[in-house]
C-alpha cells in the first residue's frame, strides 16, 4: 500500500512534522527534548550571526525556548550529548549505545599513529586528576602526525597540534565527552563523568549491520519527514563504518517497507516516490485538505 499526496498536502505535512505550522506542539525544556528525539539530532554549527544553527532551529519550533534551555539539556541535565552524525551534532543521550561501532572504528583508527598511545595515556591521566580541559589548557605541547577518522576535523594527513589531536581522537573514540562549551571552545572530560551509566555501558542494541542501517535510515526519514530512496546528502555519514552503498540502501528500504515501518508516498508532480515513517501517517492525514488529497492506493 502507498499514499498519494498533493503538493500542497506534502508541504503542509513537512511543516507540521517540523513543528512550523499550527499551534506549538513543542514547548519549553521538555518540548525541546521531544523535538530533538523526533528528528534524531540537530547539527551544531559554530557560526553565530544572530544565533547558532541549533539555537535557531529550536527557537523556531519550540515555545519559550532560550539558549539556556539547550545548554542545560546538554551540560546540566545530561539528557543530550555531542557526537558526530555527518557533522558534529546534538543527540538524545539514549542514542549513545547505537554509535558504539563508530567509536570502535575510531579507536582502531588511532592505532596507525605511533604517538597516539602515549598521548592518550598522558591526556587521560591529566583529565582524570584535574577535570575538564580544552586544547589550550591541556599541558601537551608540540605537534603530532594525526588526522581524524571522520570529516569533522578535516580528514588530512600531516602534522597537527598534539593537544587538540589527542582530545579529538579520544572524543571520537568515546573515551572523552564534551563537558561544556564556552562559545565554540569545547571542554572535554572523561565520558564516564558526562554520560549516564545506563547508557555509557550499554551494549550495541543493533549489532547486525542491516538492522543498524535500517535504524539509521529511519532516523534520516524521521528527521526530514519525507525522503526518497536515492543518493542524497541525507545519507552522508552512513558509509565508512559499514558497507552501505546503493544496493544496501535499497535492501534496507525494502525491508522497512515489508516490516510496515515506512510508507511509500507519491507526491503529485514528483517523479520518484518518497517515504515517511508509518507512525507519521496520522499527521499526513491531518495535512490533507478534506477531500481526496491522501488516497490509499496499490502499486
Amino acid at each position: 500500500m502507498a499514499i498519494t499526496l498533493s503538493k500542497a498536502a506534502a508541504r503542509r505535512f513537512l511543516l507540521l512534522h517540523q513543528g512550523l505550522l499550527g499551534e506549538r506542539r513543542f514547548v519549553g525544556k521538555e518540548g525541546a527534548l521531544d523535538y530533538i528525539r523526533r528528528c534524531g539530532c540537530i547539527q551544531f554549527d559554530p557560526v553565530d550571526v544572530c544565533g547558532r544553527n541549533a539555537e535557531l532551529t529550536l527557537q523556531s519550533r519550540v515555545g519559550r525556548f532560550t539558549k539556556k534551555t539547550l545548554y542545560d539539556l546538554l551540560y546540566k541535565d545530561r539528557r543530550l550529548f555531542d557526537y558526530l552524525d555527518k557533522e558534529l551534532a546534538i543527540l538524545p543521550v539514549e542514542s549513545w549505545p547505537y554509535f558504539s561501532r563508530y567509536r570502535e572504528h575510531c579507536k582502531a583508527h588511532a592505532e596507525q599513529f605511533p604517538d597516539m598511545a602515549a598521548l592518550r595515556e598522558e591526556a587521560l591521566g591529566y583529565i582524570g586528576k584535574h577535570g575538564p580541559v580544552d586544547s589550550s589548557s591541556l599541558p601537551i605541547e608540540g605537534k603530532t602526525q594525526w588526522h581524524s577518522a571522520i570529516h569533522w576535523s578535516g580528514n588530512w594527513h600531516g602534522e597537527a597540534n598534539a593537544a587538540r589531536s589527542v582530545l579529538e581522537q579520544l572524543f571520537t573514540s568515546g573515551e572523552l565527552a564534551i563537558h561544556h562549551k564556552t562559545g565554540t571552545r569545547k571542554s572535554y572530560d572523561l565520558a564516564e563523568r558526562c554520560i549516564p551509566t545506563e547508557y555509557l555501558n550499554a551494549p550495541d542494541p543493533l549489532p547486525d549491520e542491516t538492522e543498524h542501517l535500517k535504524w539509521r535510515i529511519m532516523k534520516r526519514v524521521g528527521a526530514i519527514g519525507l525522503l526518497w530512496n536515492r543518493n542524497s546528502p541525507a545519507f552522508l555519514g552512513l558509509s565508512g563504518f559499514a558497507s552501505f552503498g546503493t544496493e544496501e540502501r535499497r535492501e534496507a528500504f525494502a525491508q522497512l517497507l515489508a516490516d510496515g515501518r515506512i510508507t511509500e508516498a507519491h507526491v503529485e508532480g514528483v517523479g520518484s516516490p518518497l517515504y515517511l515513517r508509518s507512525e507519521d501517517l496520522p499527521l499526513a492525514e491531518k495535512a490533507a485538505p478534506p477531500r481526496n488529497s491522501v488516497r490509499a492506493a496499490s502499486f
